[in-house]
């Protein structure tokens, strides 16, 4: 009888613990529901009438939350894979949002320059829970006119954004160094640039001496062009491309009279 009772009461008690426990996990459900959609009406306030796409994924990489702008600029469906929905806008997104994500989730957030075939993306992402992470995607695509002019250009030029990533060289730039470098390091021997400074380039054929032109571009991005070092008469057609830079350039002479100046120049004076 004792044992039969014993047996009861430890029936019992099992029975307890399990109910306990659908209760306490039901209940945990019901939390983490709670905070998901308090989550999704913060970040409807926050971001969803952001011009700029914004994604929320979970640690799978998979959509939770979309803006109006990510709807209507990518098409993807809550539950799809955020790779999946960039996989036809540049190469390789599992890579970057792999390299991006592990970043984040170390440091809080991450950003990356991605280069494709519309200008480049900054891809950032921001920690925002214990396995969620907020995506923002801003576009800056190539200026089409501006395009075509920089390639018409004999000066070489190029695009970098204000961490040394190369986003665009024309082909004056790519027949000097041999194709489309993707850093300024790969270029420049010296790591700090400036304006109207004579510079080393690594040329395809060796060192190359230049004098530098910057100017500021929209986006956090330089636009740098390089200007023969002066030696004797130049080209016609770079003093052509020297009149259309739009950057202030003057040369004196010895005495410290105006040789020449281009329209940007002429402007000021």
């Amino acid at each position: 009888m004792a044992g039969s009772a014993m047996t009861r009461a430890g029936a019992a008690i099992a029975a307890l613990t399990f109910v306990f426990l659908i209760f306490g996990l039901k209940l945990r459900s019901h939390f983490q529901e709670r905070a998901e959609t308090l989550r999704r009406a913060h970040l409807t306030t926050l971001v969803g009438q952001d011009a700029t796409p914004c994604f929320m994924t979970d640690q799978q990489g998979q959509i939770q939350f979309q803006n109006a702008s990510a709807e209507t600029r990518f098409q993807a469906q809550n539950g799809a894979t955020l790779v999946s929905a960039l996989t036809q806008h540049f190469a390789s997104p599992s890579s970057v949002l792999y390299r991006l994500q592990n970043r984040a989730a170390h440091a809080g957030a991450g950003r990356e320059d991605v280069v494709t075939r519309r200008g480049h993306v900054r891809l950032s992402v921001h920690k925002i829970g214990e396995e969620r992470f907020l995506w923002r995607l801003e576009e800056f695509q190539d200026r089409g006119g501006n395009a075509r002019g920089a390639d018409a250009l004999s000066l070489p030029m190029l695009t970098a954004n204000k961490t040394g990533v190369v986003l665009y060289t024309n082909e004056a730039m790519r027949r000097l160094v041999g194709g489309r470098p993707k850093r300024l390091d790969r270029i420049f021997a010296n790591p700090v640039l400036h304006s109207g400074e004579e510079v080393e380039v690594s040329g395809i054929d060796g060192p190359v001496r230049a004098i530098l032109a910057e100017v500021e571009g929209p986006g956090e991005r330089r636009e740098i062009y390089l200007l023969p070092v002066p030696s004797g008469a130049p080209a016609p057609m770079a003093m052509a491309d020297f009149e259309h830079v739009p950057v202030p350039l003057a040369k004196f002479a010895p005495d410290g009279k105006l040789a020449v100046a281009n329209a940007a120049a002429r402007m000021l004076l």
